[in-house]
This record gives C-alpha cells, sequence and structure tokens, in this order.
C-alpha cells in the first residue's frame, strides 16, 4: 500500500470523486472494475479489511468459491461453483469489516479455494463495492490460448520453475489447457461488466 506521496495520494482522490460523483446522483455514472493491485488498494482505501501478506505466494489457476451473494450477482451467477482463474499474489484481503461493508453497501462476491490442511483465513477474492465498482483479487482478463503460449516458451517456463517449482508450473499448465476452466471466467466477468456499463450510461445507441 506504500507509495510515494504522490502518485498514491491522486489515486485514491480520483477514486473518492468517482464515488463521490455517483452517490450524489450524478449521470452519467462512472463504472470502474479493479484488478489485483488495485483491488487491494482500493479495498485498503475503504478500509473494508486487511490486507495483509500470505505465508507463500499464491501462483496459477486456482478454483474460486462464490459467497451467496456471488451466486446472486450477475457477473458470477453464470459461473460455476467454484469456477477457475489465474491467481498470482503475494498479499491478500481477510478479516472484513463487516460494519464497514454494511455502511458501503459492498458484498462479498467470492472466495479463495477451501484448504482444509491449514488454519489460515480464506481470502477474500472479489467484491462489489457498489452497483458501478467491482473488484476482484484474480485475472478475469487472463485468456487461456495466449497464457499457454506465453508460458510454454522455455525462458517463462524456467523463471516459474525457479521462482514457484515444477509441481505449480505444471499443475498451472495443465488447467490452461483445459480451456473451459479459464474461458468461461474471461468470456463473463468482465464483457459482463463492461455490457452492463454501456447499457446503464446509455452508449449503446450511439455505438450502433
Amino acid at each position: 500500500m506504500e507509495g510515494n506521496g504522490i502518485w498514491d495520494k491522486k489515486y485514491y482522490s480520483l477514486i473518492d470523486q468517482l464515488w463521490e460523483h455517483n452517490a450524489n446522483g450524478n449521470y452519467p455514472k462512472k463504472y470502474v472494475f479493479f484488478i489485483c493491485h488495485s483491488y487491494q488498494m482500493v479495498c485498503h482505501h475503504f478500509g473494508l479489511g486487511e490486507i495483509t501478506k500470505r505465508k507463500s505466494p499464491s501462483f496459477g489457476v486456482l478454483p474460486i468459491h462464490k459467497t451467496k451473494h456471488g451466486k446472486a450477482d450477475a457477473l458470477f451467477s453464470k459461473l460455476p461453483d467454484p469456477f477457475f482463474a489465474v491467481d498470482s499474489r503475494d498479499w491478500q484481503l481477510i478479516q472484513p469489516r463487516l460494519k464497514v461493508f454494511e455502511e458501503k453497501g459492498a458484498k462479498i462476491l467470492a472466495l479463495e479455494k477451501i484448504r482444509t490442511h491449514v488454519e489460515y483465513e480464506r481470502a477474500i477474492m472479489a467484491v462489489r463495492f457498489s452497483d458501478e465498482f467491482v473488484g476482484v483479487q484474480f485475472h478475469p482478463e487472463a485468456e487461456p490460448v495466449s497464457m499457454e503460449a506465453h508460458f510454454a516458451k522455455p525462458e517463462n517456463e524456467e523463471k516459474v520453475v525457479a521462482t514457484y517449482g515444477k509441481r505449480k508450473y505444471d499443475n498451472m499448465m495443465t488447467h490452461i489447457r483445459d480451456t473451459d476452466n479459464l474461458e468461461s471466467t474471461y468470456n463473463s466477468i468482465i464483457p459482463g461488466f463492461i455490457d452492463n456499463a454501456i447499457k446503464k450510461i446509455g452508449l449503446s445507441k450511439q455505438l450502433s
């Protein structure tokens, strides 16, 4: 969460301006989709929970479980439970401050995989902050065909194996090649967010 006191303050100021614009009933609404680091930053800024460093990095194509709010949310409702997505992080959002969630009107949409062999708290993987603001810890923009080509290159394989080990690399490639695991996530979440925003701000007729 550390910045140089310039870009980070400007970033949080921008988020506050967009939030206030929407909260004050201004039109058209301003839509924002947060991914990974920006998701962690906005959760920290809104005070939704604790951003803590993981005991070990999470890396690969991993299952993500929907909450009851996620199952009802338009962006997640059509995905299987669990669904799969690319996860690459050293930090995580845990210990949600439920009172702050309630005050903001925010909802937890997804949690990380169930790990029965450890006692660590499950990270919060997706939050709907409002009708216009949604954030995810994982990478829904990851497209399986391009990912396979990228990580199949010897130099990239070598980097992953050196950092995370051969087992994690092989497991990731297996999930990537089973394209159904990622394609439903890739084809649903961000396209659904963009389609909804276009309809809500009345751009569909202009674009057509």
